[in-house]
């Protein structure tokens, strides 16, 4: 009899029933495709082949337990727009140009989120008032229900915080300022065709500190956010 059997199996299983009496043992995963791992595992006299083996708990340990699971969504990239339109007037008002938009990337450990953001934003009435507005920062979400692959719909609670830089022009004349923009609530993810590219959609708090004034409301965002 060889000295080792190599076992394949449909997840990862560190603890095996054999019979009436429970051994926990450790395995070496060899290969890993599709729902299918193959395993390593130590001898045990009783197996043959053909038999069918239970798999109770699993545990993970280094590296696997760093991973978000087994497969994708570890990492995550995506944007988000409040409101976007450009148009003019026929009638000699030249219309409104707002441009907003989120990007965000980073890390998914499942039950949590977090990365680091960008954002922009944009309103110009006219072409003598303006305002600009350039921040970075980072955002976090607490997944409810879990981020894993597979999952179809995600929602849970997070926010961002972002040092914000922003020039108002206003009758031709340019004021900056700088401060901090805090947002705060929930969101929800809808995983398109069963794929790890998500609809994303928030509706935050939104609590503004400038050197010059303060603003606070709510702000709903719209995106796409994937993950690899």
């Amino acid at each position: 009899m060889k000295h080792q059997y190599k076992f394949l199996i449909g997840a990862l299983a560190l603890q095996l029933i054999l019979g009436s009496q429970a051994h926990a043992t450790a395995g070496k995963v060899i290969k890993a495709k599709g729902k299918k791992i193959l395993i390593e595992l130590p001898i045990d006299a009783r197996l043959q082949p053909g038999d069918t083996v239970e798999v109770d708990t699993v545990e993970l340990r280094s590296p696997a337990s760093m991973r978000s699971s087994v497969g994708g969504r570890h990492l995550t990239l995506g944007g988000s727009s409040g409101e976007l339109h450009f148009y003019s007037r026929n009638n000699g008002y030249n219309g409104d140009t707002t441009f907003n938009l989120l990007a965000r990337g980073g890390w998914n450990y499942v039950k949590y989120e977090y990365g680091p953001i960008a954002q922009i934003i944009y309103i110009a009435p006219d072409s003598n008032n303006s305002s600009t507005t350039l921040g970075v920062g980072g955002f976090f979400d607490y997944n409810l229900v879990p981020n894993a692959p597979g999952a179809t719909d995600v929602y849970g609670f997070g926010g961002d915080a972002e040092i914000a830089s922003v020039n108002n022009k206003v009758a031709g004349t340019s004021v900056s300022t700088s401060g901090l923009g805090l947002n705060g609530g929930a969101f929800y993810k809808y995983f398109l065709f069963k794929s790890d590219t998500a609809l994303r959609f928030d509706a935050d708090l939104h609590v503004g500190l400038f050197d010059k004034y303060t603003e606070t409301g709510l702000r709903f965002l719209a995106g796409i956010q994937t993950y690899f």
